[in-house]
C-alpha cells in the first residue's frame, strides 16, 4: 500500500509506516478507518484471544462499557492503533497503545497485539513507533511500565528499557495478587535505539 492508498487518515509524509505496517493515531474524527463500531470491534478481539487481563492487569476491564469509558475517554493521550497495510483495503489492525499516565514529562503505558502480529517481525516495527510517538508527540521525557509477563520484561530490552525492580503482591488478578517487573526507560536512551531502526529502515 502506498502513502497514498491511505492519505485520508495520514498527515503528508507520515513518518510512522514501513513497507508492511502503519501506526495512525486514534480519531473519532477519521470514521472510515474508525466508525463507531470500532472500540466494541476491538474488545471482542481482545476477548477472543484472551489479552483482556494481560494488557490491563489488576483493572478487571471484563465488560465493553469499562473498556469503552477507559480506552475511549478522549483526554487520554498517546493513543495509537497498531496497522498492517492492505493494498485491497483500509490499514488492518493488529494492536494499540496508549498512555495510563502522563504528567511533567513523567508517563506509564499499556500496548498490546492481537495473537496474529505475534510471530511476525512487525510488532518491533510498530512498538519502535509507539514509543516515538510517546517521546515526542506526547512530550514524555521518561516511561515506566509494569508487567505480569516476563517474556514482556525481555522484549523490551530490544527498545532500550531497563528492569529496575519486582513489585511484590503488585497486581489485583482473580482474587490473588500477583507479583509484577517495573522497567523503565528514558528519551535520550531511546533515540539511539530509534534512529538505528530507522536507518534500517531507510536503508533495507
Amino acid at each position: 500500500m502506498t502513502t497514498q492508498a491511505i492519505a485520508p487518515f495520514l498527515k503528508t509524509d507520515w513518518p510512522y509506516q514501513t513497507s508492511e505496517a502503519v501506526m495512525l493515531l486514534y480519531s473519532e474524527n477519521h470514521t472510515n478507518i474508525f466508525p463507531e463500531t470500532f472500540l466494541p470491534t476491538i474488545y471482542y478481539r481482545l476477548k477472543e484471544d484472551d489479552l483482556l487481563d494481560t494488557m490491563f492487569p489488576g483493572m478487571d476491564m471484563g465488560h465493553l462499557n469499562r473498556f469503552i469509558n477507559y480506552w475511549g475517554d478522549p483526554r487520554r493521550l498517546g493513543r495509537v492503533v497498531c496497522c498492517l497495510k492492505d493494498p485491497l483495503g483500509p490499514p488492518k489492525v493488529v494492536g494499540l497503545g496508549w498512555l495510563c499516565e502522563a504528567e511533567c514529562g513523567r508517563g506509564s503505558f499499556g500496548f498490546g497485539f492481537f495473537r496474529e502480529a505475534w510471530k511476525q517481525r512487525v510488532h518491533v516495527d510498530l512498538s519502535m513507533m509507539m514509543l516515538h510517538e510517546w517521546f515526542n508527540g506526547c512530550s514524555i521525557e521518561v516511561l515506566y511500565g509494569t508487567t505480569l509477563n516476563p517474556i514482556a520484561k525481555n522484549y523490551a530490552k530490544r527498545f532500550g528499557f531497563r528492569y529496575l525492580a519486582e513489585l511484590p503482591k503488585f497486581f489485583p488478578h482473580h482474587g490473588k495478587l500477583l507479583n509484577a517487573h517495573l522497567i523503565v526507560l528514558e528519551k535520550e536512551v531511546f533515540s539511539e535505539y530509534y534512529r538505528q531502526w530507522q536507518e534500517k529502515r531507510d536503508n533495507p
